[in-house]
């Protein structure tokens, strides 16, 4: 099983945060494609998946939606930005999420929130 899928059309705002997890021995994926992410998702175990709330292709919620209907077993998250996705990450979190980080978060709170929810989950 693999630690983290990290779902983001614009993967270079997630090198850091791979990069720190990496360092920390946990097994990181990013996929650049929302419907790549989602056949990662049916084909790979992951203990946590992120997903970005605005992509071209298909957005955030879009994609949980999907992942949710296909019943991954995978802690869902959310990577959004400030203001522009507060009313997305509302949604998503009503839908379920257990982890909404934003881009602007330090990779250090980041790291610490998706630590938290697995802690809490075992």
């Amino acid at each position: 099983m693999k630690d983290l899928l990290i779902i983001d059309d614009n993967n270079d705002g997630n090198t850091l945060l791979t990069h720190h997890l990496t360092h920390r021995g946990w097994i990181v994926e990013t996929v650049d494609d929302p419907i790549r992410g989602i056949e990662r998702a049916k084909s790979e175990k992951y203990r946590v998946i992120l997903v970005d709330l605005i992509m071209l292709k298909m957005d955030g919620i879009e994609v949980l939606s999907t992942l949710k209907t296909l019943k991954v077993k995978s802690i869902l998250g959310v990577l959004s930005g400030m203001d522009e996705t507060k009313q997305l990450a509302r949604k998503a979190v009503a839908m379920g999420v257990n982890i909404h980080v934003t881009k602007e978060d330090q990779v250090d709170d980041t790291i610490f929130k998706i630590e938290q929810i697995l802690r809490a989950s075992t």
